[in-house]
Parts: structure tokens; sequence; C-alpha cells
């Protein structure tokens, strides 16, 4: 799953954000950087040089769609999911199980079921999400990493190098006065989701738990 040859199939909620992330990867790699390091041995092809479709001349492409559309007939050796959810149509039952069944219809897009990669990258935005349906689905050998805006010593995955509670992800950028204002906006529920990466707020969401009294 290493080197030029290698086919990847590259997926977004929309077909206009999958072309967008195509095309600043086209623009990398036919840049004067990538090809003084690697242009003698690899080209893209002229007659396959669309926006959000290019291959090289060693047999490699990068293929992209949406989630939901035009993924029948197509495939990869890696396949890249970069948030498959938008944060409206994540809250529609009807959405958001489209995307899910486009999540499923991905264990048939593969090149050699005995060599491949998937890779999902997003925040979560509801409790039946991709996130949700790949833990659920990828076995268990699949490697989960998840970084909170505020780390959560409780939830911490292996890689996170914080220790203390609620120290922020990324502080010379998001500072503490960035992160306040993020969270008043957002408000509690989409700052469970968006930031702390739990979609369901500690307390409860809609709902509290402390509101159940006898």
């Amino acid at each position: 799953l290493l080197g030029p040859h290698v086919k990847f199939f590259c997926l977004s909620y929309g077909a206009n954000l999958a072309e967008e992330i195509a095309v600043k990867m086209r623009r990398l790699v036919m840049g004067e950087w990538y090809q003084s390091h690697w242009g003698k041995q690899v080209q893209i092809l002229a007659d396959q040089a669309s926006r959000a479709n290019f291959g090289n001349t060693a047999g490699g492409e990068r293929l992209s769609n949406s989630i939901e559309g035009g993924i029948l007939g197509r495939g990869g050796d890696v396949q890249l999911i970069d948030d498959p959810h938008s944060t409206k149509g994540v809250e529609s039952l009807l959405m958001r199980q489209s995307t899910i069944d486009g999540m499923r219809s991905l264990s048939t897009r593969i090149t050699d079921p005995r060599r491949f990669a998937r890779v999902l990258v997003m925040q979560r935005l509801h409790q039946t999400d991709a996130t949700d349906y790949a833990l659920k689905n990828w076995g268990d050998d699949a490697v989960h990493l998840m970084f909170p805006m505020r780390f959560d010593t409780g939830r911490a995955c292996f890689a996170d190098i914080r220790k203390r509670e609620g120290e922020l992800l990324w502080p010379k950028v998001f500072t503490e006065t960035a992160v306040s204002q993020i969270e008043k906006e957002l408000l509690e529920y989409g700052t469970a989701g968006q930031l702390a990466q739990s979609p369901i707020p500690r307390g409860g969401g809609i709902i509290k738990r402390e509101w159940l009294q006898p």
C-alpha cells in the first residue's frame, strides 16, 4: 500500500467538498517541490487529469466523490473518508442513514480484500454517526485516534500526550479565549460532539439527568 501504484478512493459528504480536496492534492503533486523530488518517477496522465479524478504513469489513481453517490463501480486500495456527514444532514435520520448505507457499501469497493486500508477523519456529530458505524463494524484491529479540544483523562487515547484534565489541544492557536468563544456559540450539544468528540454531553443532552427527580 505504499508507492505510486496505489489507488486511492476519497469520499466526503458532498461532491464539491471532495473535489476541493482533490484539487489541493493535484496542485501539490504538480507543484515545483513535489516534481523536483519525484517528477521523474511519477507523471500525471494527460488523459486522466480532471479536477476530481486523476491517475499517474505508475498505475496509481485518486478518485473522488460524495459518500452517497457515484460509489458503484468504483473503488481502490485505500479508502479515505473525510467528513462523511454535514452538520445539518446528520440531524436527519433519513440523511444520516443514507450516509451509513454509503459506508456499508464501501466494504465491496476494495481492489484486494487481503491488502487494503480505510481511514475515516471526522468530528463526532451524532450518537449513530459514521464513527459509531466504523467502531462497531471495522474489526478489532481498527485504530481509533480521538483528540478532544479539552483533554479528558477518562477517555484519553494512547496517542494523546496531554496529562492535565482540561488541557487544550493546540493552545498556541486555539487559546482559552478562542475555545471559550467557540463553546459559547456551539452551545452545549455542539460543543460535546464537535469539540469534546462525545455526542452526548455529560449529564445528558436535551433532557438533563439531574432533571429526573422522584
